[in-house]
């Protein structure tokens, strides 16, 4: 069978050449559309930025950021200055290359698109004459998570139930996996593995809602302070603070502090760690499999603290992070039997005795067994435990 003549085929073949074309090109190229959104790309894009980087992000401004001078977004530089195309150093957050990026036009009326060219440069001073796009002004998000999670912007603190609908769940995930991009497939698996809706298209939906929730006043193309797209969604490190890692960062100099001999020094960053840690982390999402591993390391560091502490000290503060220890460990019966014999030892009998009981009445109900120690062997005729 026959199919039509020369200009019949002509159109697929053409078609076919330019796609090969398009994606044998050694520089890389962004096709955008006039509302800035990704259309595609080329394999030689793909190696320069990586393609997670590339699939992560829905606009030109998410993947680089905002453009120079007084241009919100980098695609509208194509039609900036002359007729003539512009070069503009872009630097991305996290690479030591510089890019030199040429935007144009091409097409018309509404079929218009951006097309941006990339080329890697080893330093901005490759091409001296390129005006750079600068990041945007420094902002700082708070957000606490020890004990409640309350998030500060700052234009003040963010209230209401939000943090228990999808978006503040999709916040709190990203906080528990704030050490590394989450994928939007194993974010989608944690959090609505039950969705008939493409999951990409989910995330990327929610995504949205937490940027506009946490940035009201963010302009339509900017880019995300807090919300980054590398290769998966995650809080920008360099503009969110988590308390979690503040108490991380007290426990463990105080810790090494310690070990090294300097007892002050190490006193001093374990109780500022525990001022910070106010209780478990994201205690609102207690059943969620997602933070309960980080809860779990937390409290894991914050009980070595409080042995820490309770060692190191021998005045009332001990006796103080004792039992605090022992109400984060309530089952453990070697916590409990020198927190009775701590309080036996100053003269706290009766509260020692309601201890004693209490932790006979919860071993008996958790694990059908008794109190391995007996509270008479505790005191001695010289008042030591």
């Amino acid at each position: 069978m026959e199919f039509g003549g020369r200009h019949d085929r002509e159109p697929f073949a053409q078609g076919r050449f330019l796609s090969d074309l398009f994606d044998a090109l050694p520089t890389g190229i962004l096709v955008v559309s006039e509302d800035h959104r990704i259309v595609a790309w080329n394999p030689a894009l793909e190696n320069l930025l990586g393609a997670e980087a590339l699939a992560g992000a829905s606009t030109c401004c998410e993947l680089l950021g905002p453009g120079a001078g007084e241009h919100a977004c980098i695609g509208d530089l194509a039609t900036a200055g002359s007729s003539e195309a512009r070069e503009f150093v872009v630097r991305l957050p996290g690479r030591t290359q510089n890019l030199l990026v040429t935007p144009r036009w091409v097409g018309r009326g509404r079929g218009r698109t951006v097309l941006l060219q990339f080329r890697a440069l080893a330093d901005a001073s490759d091409s001296p004459a390129a005006p750079v796009a600068t990041p945007p002004a420094p902002v700082t998000l708070r957000i606490r998570t020890l004990g409640r999670t309350v998030v500060e912007t700052p234009d003040g603190e963010l209230n209401g139930g939000w943090l228990d609908r999808r978006t503040g769940h999709l916040l709190k995930y990203l906080i528990a996996h704030r050490q590394a991009p989450a994928h939007a497939d194993a974010i989608a698996d944690a959090l609505w593995p039950a969705a008939r809706t493409d999951p990409t298209n989910t995330v990327r939906h929610f995504v949205h809602e937490l940027r506009e929730k946490l940035e009201p006043n963010r302009g339509r193309y900017a880019r995300s302070a807090y919300v980054v797209a590398r290769g998966g969604y995650q809080l920008n490190p360099e503009r969110v603070t988590i308390d979690a890692d503040g108490f991380e960062r007290s426990a463990k100099a105080g810790l090494a502090a310690l070990a090294g001999g300097d007892t002050r020094r190490g006193v001093e960053q374990l109780e500022a760690a525990m001022q910070v840690y106010r209780g478990e982390f994201l205690p609102d999402e207690r059943y969620e499999d997602w933070a309960i591993a980080e809860r779990e390391r937390l409290l894991d560091l914050a009980c070595q603290v409080l042995r820490a502490l309770a060692g190191a000290l021998h005045d009332a503060r001990a006796a103080d992070y004792l039992e605090r220890l022992a109400e984060m460990e309530p089952l453990d019966a070697d916590i409990q039997r020198e927190l009775i014999a701590t309080w036996l030892r100053q003269g706290r009998r009766t509260r020692a005795i309601r201890r004693y009981r209490t932790l006979q009445s919860r071993l008996m109900r958790e694990f059908g067994e008794r109190v391995t120690f007996d509270f008479a062997e505790l005191v001695r005729p010289d008042g030591r435990a």
